[in-house]
């Protein structure tokens, strides 16, 4: 009969384990998945010199969250050594979408990409990014001081490099008006710092490096009229003697471009000077008397929330379905508690989508690969389980013999067999209290150490893959 009960409650311990792998079935597939760009890669290209001649012959591409929705239709530029190159055009006409496929994020679906006649694909992908230096429209500073925050551009500068490129950013003067100077906190996300010394900060941290080819995207439409113009200075002193390729919605910031490229609907319009568009009295001439390169009510329009959504993808799936985030804003914090029926619902919609994918459940020998350095542990609390197993048993034989002792009629020896039999619960009591003790300490640390280390094997798989992973 106690036998008959310790094999049932077996039975809830079988449900866990089959729980358990299913939900390592989307961390097996993290880790074994291998990026179509791989950022941590060695093979590639390292040129020794670059001059830093951009050219996009011919290029076709589509989001793959909108296949549907051609971004780029055969799109070719050229810009030369030491040229800027403007891209101006209406919202979601595939203006950072060239910025993004210049620092591979992603590959185009036709088409080439070259630096100095090099296919950016044949160049190593870490180096090709060390080529380049970015500034968004919202630049993204840490939780730490200005110092920390320029060394993150390059880890090895030096004092004098930071000053220097300080000073091309024209940030060199407010920061020495701090009283930390370079060891003042910007705070979270540069809270501290206002949005034009934010801006300054972050083309400091993208010149340390000494970029041979600069890429700004919209870095001045978030300022305002003052500190556009201080930016302004410091992003054409940053482009000096580089390739630089600017994205913009003022005329003041594209007009001194030396070519100006008119985008609409991924199409190339116009190409120019700012003087030769405007005697054209085309689009370009369209848009400088609108003074507006964007949207001219600059109202977010659902053609600018879809594009921003393309390129942020990660807010409607997060990685490889690991975590899928519903925005309940309207909700508010009134919201009611999810109901177990939405719960299960939710559950039976991710394994449905996990089975679509080609998920299927990790076997129990893929997990004791994994646990390998664990094993020592397992086996020890293994062997700690079977003598916790046999106690229920062995208290059976046990719980017997002492009613065989309570029906001898001998007091004496019913007196001694009593008292070893009561000595043998105790020291079965000891085993027990022993072994549940080893068991849950040995799987407990195997557990925390595999935890550990698959969480890790994950997170930097994630870390490592290319941008159309994230808008899967």
């Amino acid at each position: 009969m106690l036998g008959s009960m310790a094999l049932g409650q077996a039975g809830q311990q079988f449900a866990t384990i089959g729980t358990a792998l299913g939900a390592a079935a989307s961390l097996y597939a993290v880790i074994d998945r291998v990026p179509e760009i791989d950022a941590y890669s060695s093979e590639g290209a390292t040129p020794e010199k670059v001059s830093g001649r951009i050219k996009v012959d011919s290029v076709e591409f589509t989001y793959p969250t909108r296949p549907d929705v051609q971004i780029l239709k055969n799109v070719s530029l050229e810009a030369e050594p030491g040229q800027t190159v403007a891209l101006v055009g209406s919202s979601g006409c595939g203006k950072s979408t060239i910025i993004q496929l210049l620092q591979r994020f992603y590959d185009p679906d036709a088409g080439t990409l070259y630096i100095d006649d090099i296919p950016i694909k044949d160049l190593n992908i870490k180096y090709l990014r060390q080529l380049v230096g970015v500034v968004s429209q919202e630049p993204n500073l840490f939780n730490t001081t200005i110092e920390q925050n320029i060394r993150y551009g390059r880890s090895d500068v030096d004092d004098d490099q930071i000053t220097k490129a300080l000073k091309e950013a024209n940030a060199y003067d407010f920061v020495m008006k701090f009283p930390e100077g370079l060891n003042t906190l910007v705070g979270d996300r540069g809270a501290q710092m206002s949005g034009g010394q934010k801006q300054r900060i972050a083309i400091a941290r993208a010149l340390v490096r000494n970029p041979k080819i600069l890429l700004l995207d919209e870095a001045t439409s978030a300022l305002d009229a003052e500190s556009e113009g201080i930016v302004q200075a410091a992003l054409e002193n940053a482009s000096r003697g580089r390739t630089t390729i600017v994205i913009a919605h003022r005329l003041s910031t594209v007009r001194n471009a030396d070519k100006i490229i008119v985008m609409k609907a991924g199409k190339i319009e116009e190409t120019g000077t700012h003087e030769t568009l405007i005697a054209q009295k085309g689009l370009y001439h369209e848009l400088v008397h609108a003074q507006v390169f964007a949207d001219v009510d600059e109202k977010p329009t659902a053609k600018k929330v879809e594009k921003r959504f393309s390129r942020q993808s990660s807010e409607n799936k997060n990685t490889g379905n690991l975590v899928k985030t519903q925005n309940s804003e309207a909700d508010g914090k009134d919201a009611p508690p999810p109901q177990p029926e939405a719960a299960e619902k939710e559950i039976e919609r991710l394994k449905k989508e996990l089975e679509e994918e080609g998920a299927v459940k990790a076997n129990l020998g893929k997990i004791l690969k994994y646990a390998r350095p664990e094993w020592t542990f397992i086996l020890l609390a293994i062997v700690a389980a079977l003598i916790q197993g046999a106690v229920m048993p062995t208290f059976s034989l046990f719980f017997s013999q002492i009613i065989h002792v309570f029906s001898d009629p001998n007091r004496e020896q019913m007196k001694t067999d009593g008292h070893f039999w009561a000595l043998m619960f105790l020291v079965l009591a000891a085993v027990q209290g022993s072994s549940m003790l080893f068991q849950c300490t040995f799987f407990g640390i195997a557990a925390e150490r595999l935890t550990m280390r698959v969480r890790s094997k994950v997170y930097r798989n994630i870390m490592r893959q290319d941008a159309t992973y994230f808008d899967m």
